[in-house]
């Protein structure tokens, strides 16, 4: 007999029917001992008498009721009367975000703010090991308050207890607005599933983030992403389709919250949120921005992007909406694109995938720019290098082009390259060349002569070439001029905003820009001193035009990089890189380069990685092709310990910038630290080939050796192989070889003979007394070690008075007091040293800090605690190896410990 309104099931009387789903009817009720009102759901009758079904019925209650958050709606009881199961929950007076819904976007304010909630309840059933598998509006309830009630965990199941459950027939059925399926192991709600939960495969807690997505995006569109007239074309368009990017139904979308709901959408599980968390913070950080009304929209870019009075894609972006298709694209390319994947895992077809990333490339037209020949005086270099940086620029802003960076240009600087040989080496079409000289005039103005010609790589046929003599006032016009005729050859249809872009200035003061010329010059170079000179003259630079908003963000790049290397690691530093944006920023709130020295400074002066990934992504819309901006977001996804997306932007920036020894060598980092080392040597070799001169790809090759085999002979020799004089860098690597060679006495000859005093760079602060203390212990002199570290002991606590929060610093100090006997102060700076910069905080420095704490542990006598980071280190990426642990001697008193012994044998 069905159940109806008035009847009594224990004590709760049943008042009216408010909700019917796959797995139950939802009564509201009174509970008439507790006098309450609550919500009960009851089993129907014929599933009462399937012990299966049953079985799910209960495992509902037990799951749900096994979490404790405000957020889920709490589980009272579970019962049974007159053959009939029921589970008495909290009743929650709301509606559900389908009324809500109803059709109409909700503001972004209330998108936030509900998705924000829903992702933090979910994240603790996440915790408990429990996902939901069927998210949808109805499920959500929002009280009169604006609360959040996650629903319905009649689907849930405990992922890591393998596949999801088998309902023994097949099913189809229509409730509400939705169909629910429970076809063999195809269990929830269509419209709403992710595309491994349409396949079949075995779930995580990912599946929760993809649903959460799709409501997400009803919620910001009043539309759902997948529409299709049956059942079966929804899956297929979960599966495949790309659905509208939400800005293209709303554009007035808050560009953040379209970049939030389209990661939760990717089809790929890795390229989503991993964490319910990680969705939820970012939520919580867009809706601080809507309050205090600092989040565009894409409707706001299209109308402020358009450049103002900067002549290249540095200086003015992709203007207006058409910079918004590229992005849009691009990020529908990288999450959406359409692949062939095999039945069982998902995985993408390589050969396909490689077709597609064929034809995408086939789609632009390569160039490169070579450095454009001096013919001036030698001290004029700075100008000819200017003008082929601006062009370079100017070509890089056109959506039909992909240009060559200009730091894997220079490598064709001087030499005797063949036009196929660049070709083959960069991958590009045509090459662009030119020469120039800058005539200075006693009375009059100095002119300006460029002869550039553009070159087809295959036949190597001259397709068009020109003589610009200018008065020096018109350089820009020459500048443009060359760029446009470029894109006219190569029958590239230029757009008028990208042409009102190459027809601007960045400045009107030529003393200015050649200041600022002068200064990027000294830019490219590295080195503290190079760094010092280039901001003198950006400075300079902004002192001729204090409008030049570009030489504003060089000067604010340069101090924050001064910081990040710790050549100049002061709060003042900091504060000059922040007043120097917050100027360019004033001058032109849209100046793509501007969000991309606001990125670094969050990134190199905050490591608030979050902060820095937004402003990276407004600089990446302005400016789409621009290798570093890549490059950049790789380097912090690998501070976040997201390392395979990290590659994948590390190599999309080494595709416009082949040449470039410093990114190749950040690969081979990244890869020795997943302890994939025949990888890395393949990276660390590319640099060396590429630039014999720079040294750090030495380094890092003999570090390789050093943790890949323990192989200290090719270590020295990859060290012996490094060009030029020694620098305080590779003094600190032959005082590593010689160390691990075990030669005391050639470490402290090598410590005499340099005259660095404190070696130092964004990993490390050590006063060369305590390398030399270190070593007088292994060498069992504890008088001279104690001078020594007594001597570092002065010189860190003097520092640490000033910088109490530098990791560096507190780790030296842990190490150096363990050198004393100083047992209790060595933990606490060595445990203060790992909780300033932890893992979870820098995934790529932050295990260097946990083996300075381990390697104090070892000096003091704690060797169990020792061993547990080591363990750790073992476990995660780190410059940690067995080959490693086995060559330095600072391990030396673990070697007789059986727990050291046992993973020494069961890791070979």
């Amino acid at each position: 007999m069905p159940v109806q309104p008035g009847q009594t099931l224990s004590h709760y009387r049943l008042i009216e029917k408010i909700g019917e789903g796959g797995m139950g009817v939802v009564w509201k009720a009174e509970d008439t001992v507790l006098n309450r009102t609550v919500a009960i759901k009851v089993l129907p009758a014929d599933f009462s008498r399937d012990d299966q079904r049953r079985q799910l019925f209960l495992q509902e209650a037990q799951l749900a009721g096994s979490i404790s958050d405000g957020r889920i709606v709490q589980i009272h009881e579970f019962g049974r009367e007159a053959g009939l199961d029921f589970i008495v929950m909290e009743y929650v007076d709301g509606k559900p975000l389908t009324k809500l819904i109803h059709g109409r976007p909700l503001p972004p304010e209330k998108v936030a703010e509900f998705g924000m909630e829903a992702a933090s309840a979910l994240s603790r059933a996440h915790r408990k090991g429990l996902i939901h598998r069927d998210l949808k509006p109805a499920n959500i309830m929002v009280t009169p308050d604006g609360d959040v009630k996650v629903l319905d965990f009649g689907l849930a199941v405990l992922f890591d207890r393998g596949e999801t459950t088998v309902l023994p027939e097949e099913a189809t059925r229509t409730h509400g607005e939705q169909e629910s399926t429970s076809t063999g192991t195809l269990t929830g709600t269509l419209s709403y599933m992710s595309p491994e939960q349409a396949r079949c495969e075995k779930l995580d807690s990912r599946t929760d983030i993809f649903s959460l997505g799709v409501i997400l995006y009803e919620m910001a569109t009043g539309q759902r992403p997948f529409t299709g007239a049956t059942p079966a074309q929804i899956l297929q368009e979960i599966q495949t389709a790309r659905p509208s990017a939400p800005h293209e139904r709303v554009p007035k979308l808050p560009l953040e919250l379209d970049r939030i709901i389209q990661k939760t959408l990717a089809r790929r599980r890795s390229n989503r949120y991993q964490s319910m968390e990680d969705l939820a913070v970012d939520l919580k950080r867009l809706g601080r921005e809507l309050d205090s009304g600092s989040s565009p929209s894409y409707e706001d870019l299209a109308k402020t992007v358009a450049p103002k009075r900067r002549t290249h894609a540095r200086l003015a972006g992709i203007a207006g909406a058409l910079a918004i298709v590229v992005i849009a694209l691009g990020v529908w390319w990288f999450e959406f694109k359409p692949r062939r994947e095999s039945q069982t895992g998902g995985t993408p077809v390589p050969e396909q995938d490689a077709a597609q990333a064929e034809a995408v490339s086939q789609e632009r037209k390569m160039v490169v720019v070579l450095p454009f020949q001096n013919l001036g005086l030698p001290e004029d270099e700075y100008f000819a290098a200017g003008m082929t940086e601006e062009i370079t620029s100017r070509l890089a802003m056109v959506s039909g082009l992909g240009v060559i960076s200009r730091n894997s240009a220079m490598h064709y600087s001087g030499a005797d390259w063949s036009t196929k040989q660049i070709g083959k080496e960069l991958g590009v079409e045509y090459i662009l060349e030119g020469t120039v000289r800058w005539e200075r005039a006693p009375e009059g103005a100095s002119r300006v002569r460029v002869t550039p010609q553009l070159i087809r790589v295959a036949d190597d046929t001259h397709l068009w070439s020109e003589r610009y003599e200018r008065v020096l006032d018109e350089v820009f016009k020459v500048q443009s001029q060359i760029a446009v005729e470029v894109i006219r050859e190569l029958n590239i249809t230029l757009l008028e905003p990208e042409r009102q872009a190459l027809e601007s200035k960045p400045t009107e003061s030529l003393k200015a820009y050649h200041a600022y010329l002068r200064g990027i010059d000294h830019a490219t170079r590295p080195g503290k001193q190079d760094y010092a000179l280039a901001i003198q003259m950006f400075e300079r630079a902004v002192e001729f035009d204090p409008g030049f908003a570009l030489a504003h963000t060089e000067l604010s790049r340069a101090y924050s990089l001064l910081y990040h290397m710790g050549w100049q690691r002061t709060e003042e530093t900091l504060a000059k890189s922040r007043a120097a944006i917050d100027l360019a920023l004033e001058l032109d709130p849209k100046l793509p380069d501007a969000h991309f020295a606001l990125g670094l400074y969050y990134y190199w002066g905050h490591r608030d990685y979050d902060a820095a990934l937004q402003e990276l992504f407004l600089a990446k819309i302005g400016l789409p092709n621009d290798p570093r901006v890549k490059k950049i977001i790789g380097y912090i996804q690998r501070r976040q310990g997201k390392f395979e997306v990290a590659i994948d932007n590390l190599q999309a920036s080494l595709e416009l910038n082949p040449q470039n020894a410093g990114l190749l060598q950040e690969m081979g980092d990244i890869y020795g630290l997943r302890r994939q080392y025949a990888e890395a040597a393949h990276y660390f070799d590319r640099a060396i080939s590429i630039a014999p001169d720079y040294m750090n790809a030495y380094r890092k090759k003999a570090q390789n050796y050093w943790r890949w085999k323990g192989a200290t002979k090719e270590a020295r020799s990859a060290l012996e192989e490094m060009p030029g004089e020694s620098d305080p860098s590779s003094s600190f690597y032959w005082f590593l070889q010689e160390l691990y060679e075990r030669d005391y006495q050639a470490t402290l000859d090598r410590l005499s003979s340099t005259s660095v005093e404190i070696f130092q760079d964004q990993y490390y602060y050590i006063p060369k007394t305590l390398l030399a203390g270190l070593v007088y212990e292994l060498m069992n002199d504890p008088r001279r070690g104690r001078v020594s570290f007594q001597a570092a002991r002065t010189v860190l606590e003097a520092e640490v008075v000033m910088r109490r929060d530098d990791h560096r610093i507190r780790s030296a100090l842990g190490l150096t007091y363990a050198g004393l006997g100083l047992k209790n102060e060595a933990i606490r700076e060595g445990t203060l040293g790992v909780g300033l910069y932890s893992v979870s905080k820098d995934a790529f420095i932050g295990p260097r800090r946990v083996e300075d704490l381990a390697i104090t542990l070892t000096t003091v006598g704690e060797y169990d605690a020792a061993l547990d980071q080591i363990e750790y280190l073992l476990s995660i990426p780190s410059q940690i190896s067995i080959p490693l642990l086995r060559l330095d001697p600072r391990w030396d008193p673990l070697r007789d410990h059986p727990r050291f012994q046992a993973l020494m044998k069961r890791l070979e």
